[in-house]
């Protein structure tokens, strides 16, 4: 897994001087230049927050969670999978945040609903859910089972209902929150041999809208991030093949495969106030890929 530096508070909020007129005679001030004292630019940090990440135990779940976990954010650690959650856990305690791991099948209702309670017992609320936990099957249409089919939408798409309806009773009660889904670049192109992935997070997308929409008046802000081709263990399969790497880098217009800190970043980004009059949208984090 790359590193994923840790962000601080300090570093990600900025003051405009309240005099910025042109020194000398006859030096002009712009109407559209911002007045009275000390605007404040956007606050990056997430200090104080409580985040649940689904998926965490490792790749992408886990440099989120560490992502958080450095912008201030005690994390709730969740997947179904549990070996790799007890380092993680040490680590973000190594930065000065609390964690809350927990074993969780997001496909389960019961154990979904269990896994908002105790999150609420182990922090009073939870301020952002980062819905990551995914799965793909890359197979012809012909070729998929049914029980492909329904193992896929499970997971992408009903695990996500479930976990941000939870979620969202709870940031309902709040008045607030931040809602980050996992979509994919599949959500708006398609590819011969993920129909079941393309159809779950076109899903997501949806799902996403119609979130945003519900529970705007209570102020949960919604959103989604569609990667391309990110190097995580998912990807590990395609990206390992020289040819098909390369292919792949031949046509993303800003020409590489995306990190883990590139989404990360976005995802950080909604998460924080900085996005605090964005939502029921899909981010695309893609370098340039469903441009063209």
């Amino acid at each position: 897994m790359a590193e994923i530096p840790a962000i601080t508070g300090s570093g990600f909020r900025h003051r405009l001087q309240e005099n910025r007129s042109l020194s000398g005679s006859g030096g002009l001030k712009s109407d559209t230049e911002p007045q009275g004292p000390n605007m404040e630019l956007p606050n990056y940090t997430v200090e104080g927050k409580t985040a649940l990440v689904t998926g965490a135990n490792q790749g992408l779940g886990s440099g989120l969670a560490l992502t958080l976990a450095g912008a201030g954010a005690d994390v709730v650690l969740a997947d179904r999978n549990d070996d790799h959650l007890d380092g993680l856990a040490r680590q973000i305690s190594a930065m000065g945040r609390r964690t809350l791991i927990q074993k969780v099948d997001i496909t389960r209702e019961d154990q979904v609903v269990d896994m908002a309670q105790a999150a609420l017992d182990a922090f009073g609320r939870v301020d952002i859910l980062v819905n990551n936990a995914a799965i793909a099957h890359r197979i012809p249409a012909a070729e998929t089972t049914l029980e492909q089919w329904n193992q896929t939408l499970a997971v992408n798409l009903t695990g996500t209902f479930l976990c941000g309806r939870e979620i969202g009773k709870i940031m309902i009660r709040q008045k607030g929150g931040k809602i980050v889904n996992m979509a994919s670049i599949n959500c708006a192109v398609a590819r011969p041999d993920l129909s079941a992935y393309g159809a779950s997070k076109a899903g997501v997308m949806q799902l996403t809208r119609c979130w945003a929409l519900e529970w705007g008046p209570y102020q949960i802000k919604v959103n989604a991030v569609a990667p391309s081709f990110i190097q995580t263990a998912m990807m590990e399969a395609v990206l390992q093949d020289a040819s098909a790497r390369q292919h792949l880098i031949n046509r993303l217009p800003l020409g590489r495969i995306g990190t883990i800190e590139d989404m990360a970043a976005a995802v950080l980004f909604l998460a924080s106030e900085a996005s605090d009059y964005i939502t029921g949208h899909t981010l695309f984090v893609d370098g340039g890929w469903i441009a063209q």
